[in-house]
Order: C-alpha cells, then sequence, then structure tokens
C-alpha cells in the first residue's frame, strides 16, 4: 500500500481514539514505518499537531511540529496534498496566538 494513503486511513483511525494521546503514540509509531515517502511523514506529524492543538490546547508542541513541517515541505516539489493541512494547522495556531500577520500569510 501506499504509504501517504496508509497515513490518510489513519487519519479517520484515530478520530476513534477516546485517548488523544494514544493517537499521538499511534501516529509516532507510523513513522517509521512510512519513513521512504516524505510526505506520509509529513501528514502523520501535522495529524499530530491537529490533535495536540485542537485537542490538547498544547501549542509549543504544535508549534515545533509545525517548524518541522515547514522545513519539510519546502524541499518538497510542487505542492502536495499535504500542503493544505499544514496551512490549516499553522493558520489555527497563529490565530490562537494573535499573530495577525503569519495568520493570513498561512490562511491564503
Amino acid at each position: 500500500i501506499n504509504p501517504l494513503s496508509l497515513v490518510e486511513i489513519l487519519a479517520h483511525v484515530i478520530q476513534q481514539f477516546p485517548n488523544k494521546q494514544e493517537a499521538i503514540e499511534f501516529l509516532e509509531t507510523t513513522e517509521p514505518k512510512v519513513a521512504k515517502n516524505n510526505e506520509a511523514v509529513a501528514l502523520c506529524k501535522v495529524l499530530q499537531g491537529q490533535i495536540l492543538l485542537d485537542k490538547l490546547n498544547d501549542q509549543e508542541k504544535a508549534k515545533k511540529i509545525i517548524e518541522d513541517v515547514e522545513a519539510m515541505l519546502d524541499n518538497a516539489d510542487g505542492v502536495t496534498s499535504v500542503h493544505g493541512r499544514f496551512y490549516l494547522l499553522a493558520s489555527r495556531l497563529y490565530r490562537l496566538q494573535g499573530k495577525h500577520a503569519e495568520y493570513y500569510r498561512t490562511a491564503l
């Protein structure tokens, strides 16, 4: 199975986890399995960031993930399917932090 497709499926699976910390750990254990595909790894990290920001309200860890994924996506050729989710996550973080310039840059 395509690693990116696997992570797309896991995006729906982790929504069923009642304990969101377990969902993050599940995604962390998935990362080495899809390490050959940078988009799949980036999507794993974005999904972790979404849980951290939306469910656990941990802005510091979400910011670290955003910085890591941004570096990964800057090296990607063209625009991937992960870019949209990444920019949505980043814009949500910047909106919560009140960083208006970064919010508008990532929201567009």
